[in-house]
């Protein structure tokens, strides 16, 4: 009944609302689509941007100097914030996947912007990067802990690898609604 007043009230019912939804992510951001990003200042005035252009690096690193890697090290010893440093990396020690942390902070910017979760818990400065391990070499490629709010990923070229940050973000996500 309130709905037959309200039409004739206001003549009709609203018109049908047309909302367009974005397609699933098909695959993850590639280094093209981080490159693209940069390009065209999709990181400019956010946390990401020095991370995303290669200026900083949040890297693993029990002294605050020299970058180490995570085979071997305990868990606790990986998700301690004091050994998560950030270096600048014009001026920072040669590490084997250093090339690889500005694609890997600017491919998790990005697909973190489908997921709430992901933008929710991805935070540059709580990860710290391992520069020195391959990936693929070890089976524990990243950690999150939610005493320490803190955690770290082995960088990667491959989606796998490369989505290491996206999934411990996830993570911290879920512990920050908590």
């Amino acid at each position: 009944m309130a709905s037959s007043f309200l039409e004739r009230l206001f003549g009709g019912g609203a018109p049908e609302t047309v909302v367009h939804k974005l397609p699933p992510m098909a695959n993850y951001p590639t280094k093209e689509d981080a490159a693209f990003a940069r390009q065209n200042g999709a990181f400019y005035g956010t946390g990401m941007e020095s991370f995303a252009n290669g200026q900083v690096a949040n890297v693993l690193s029990l002294d605050k100097q020299t970058p180490v890697s995570a085979v071997g090290q305990s868990i606790p010893a990986l998700t301690a914030p004091q050994n998560a440093n950030a270096m600048d990396m014009t001026a920072a020690p040669a590490m084997p996947n250093s090339g690889m942390f500005a694609d890997t902070y600017a491919r998790a910017g990005l697909a973190s912007r489908r997921s709430a979760l992901a933008a929710l818990g991805l935070d540059p400065r709580r990860f710290a990067l391992d520069g020195m391990t391959k990936e693929g070499s070890t089976n524990v490629a990243g950690a999150y802990s939610a005493k320490n709010d803190a955690g770290f990923a082995v960088p990667g070229d491959t989606p796998d690898g490369a989505s290491t940050l996206v999934h411990e973000s996830i993570h911290r996500g879920l512990q920050r609604l908590r």
